[in-house]
């Protein structure tokens, strides 16, 4: 009977015995754990900086009710990288571009000019110049233009498929049409011999490129390479499309067709049902930019008000932007995906959708 007593009198010392050791055991475990876990991978960590960056700026947004792509804040500042080699007719061109988004949107996208133009400031956009013939030179870069005679409504011509240009050793740096009517076609298609030249564009034959950088659905900066124009490289005067065309790329608007349909288009750009299309002035390329283009589409124009009015003033309908999926009656179409009438639509290889929603053959 007295040793029960003993027991029970002693059940709380040897709980408490019961506790410590659970909880020593516990720690264990976890001390354990922590030295055999597996090092953090610098993807890792890479992610993680990034996302506690991305916080940071959506702390910082101004624009929070936008579910588009869009940057923190307004004004941008922007800079003009070695303005000698833009020249005075591409430099205006640059400063006309600015001021036409910033009085057709109202004053709410605008721009800051910094007052040191080196590549050390940081500014939102850095407008950089390349004087094409200079690089040219540099670099002993030789062109070769080739025009094709053809009757564009019975047949079709790739400058590959004819061997005129060489998919390994040769790279396309542009096309361009001539002539073109009833009977008769003339294109020209230049090229340049592959070298290992490390340039600071892609293709020295376009007028302008924009590089954007994206963090989720923030802007962090861009970079917009303008390129010169000579006698060799012929830039429009007469409205600055291409100009608004890369400064929208930096806004985060994509073109208005992907680079698959603009093609097929470019077949037949003269048909009256592609006008819209080829006439935007994000159509991928500037066929028609030098004669034809001399607007700023209301499009853009609505949905740049409705990202920096935080969405009290207009829409963003119609317009694509860079890095997202592809928007279509209330939600958005899969990778592959192109929306149609309010469908996601996909050809099978070898066909392409066209803009009644069908997919025809690829000839």
């Amino acid at each position: 009977m007295k040793d029960k007593f003993n027991y029970f009198k002693n059940l709380p010392n040897l709980m408490n015995k019961e506790l410590k050791y659970t909880i020593i055991i516990f720690l264990a475990i976890i001390i354990i754990g922590w030295f055999l876990r597996s090092p953090i991978s610098e993807e890792e960590k890479q992610e993680h900086e990034s996302y506690k960056e991305y916080e940071m700026l959506k702390e910082r947004d101004n624009f929070p009710s936008v579910d588009k792509l869009h940057w923190t804040h307004m004004p941008l500042t922007w800079s003009l990288i070695n303005p000698d080699d833009c020249g005075k007719i591409q430099t205006k061109k640059i400063y006309d571009a600015l001021e036409i988004i910033e009085n057709s949107t109202d004053g709410m996208v605008r721009f800051a000019k910094s007052n040191n133009p080196d590549l050390n400031t940081k500014v939102d956009i850095r407008f950089i110049c390349i004087d094409r013939e200079k690089l040219r030179e540099k670099e002993n870069i030789t062109i070769t233009c080739i025009n094709l005679t053809y009757d564009y409504r019975k047949e079709r011509i790739s400058p590959y498929d004819e061997l005129i240009v060489n998919k390994f050793t040769q790279r396309s740096e542009g096309t361009s049409i001539i002539t073109i009517n009833n009977t008769l076609t003339i294109w020209q298609v230049c090229y340049s011999n592959l070298t290992d030249v490390n340039l600071d564009i892609t293709n020295l034959y376009q007028t302008g490129e924009s590089r954007p950088i994206i963090q989720g659905d923030l802007i962090i900066n861009s970079t917009i390479y303008t390129l010169k124009s000579t006698d060799n490289y012929r830039i429009c005067a007469s409205f600055p499309a291409t100009e608004i065309h890369e400064i929208l790329h930096a806004l985060g608007f994509d073109h208005n067709v992907d680079d698959f349909m603009a093609d097929k288009i470019m077949e037949d750009w003269l048909a009256p049902e592609n006008y819209d299309i080829t006439h935007d002035i994000m159509f991928p390329y500037s066929l028609t930019e030098c004669t034809d283009t001399i607007k700023f589409d209301k499009k853009y124009v609505s949905c740049l008000k409705y990202i920096y009015s935080n969405g009290e003033q207009g829409n963003c309908v119609g317009v694509n932007f860079l890095g997202t999926y592809e928007e279509c009656n209330g939600g958005y179409c899969p990778e592959g995906y192109s929306c149609c009438d309010g469908e996601c639509l996909m050809c099978e290889e070898g066909y392409y959708l066209a803009n009644d929603c069908y997919c025809y053959p690829i000839y």
